[in-house]
């Protein structure tokens, strides 16, 4: 599957606002990365769609999720 990011750089620590296209398994590898340092921001949407379906912010055990589920919603994950 395919799927449309931007991400935290693990080199210096800040959001890099570049959009990579990939398949899921990079975008897995670039969150382990983030994982490792202990922090990551992470925005994730379907190449299909212009806006972000998951983003998730993240610093040791604690996360912020936002689910959007269209254009009009958004869900705040527990």
């Amino acid at each position: 599957m395919s799927v449309v990011w931007a991400a935290t750089s693990p080199e210096s620590g800040l959001f890099h606002p570049v959009e990579r296209r990939s398949e899921v398994e990079d975008l897995s590898d670039r969150f382990n990365d983030l994982r490792s340092g202990g922090q990551g921001y992470v925005e994730v949407r379907l190449p299909d769609r212009e806006f972000p379906v998951l983003i998730l912010a993240f610093r040791d055990d604690h996360a912020v999720v936002h689910l959007m589920s269209d254009t009009e919603r958004m869900s705040l994950l527990v």
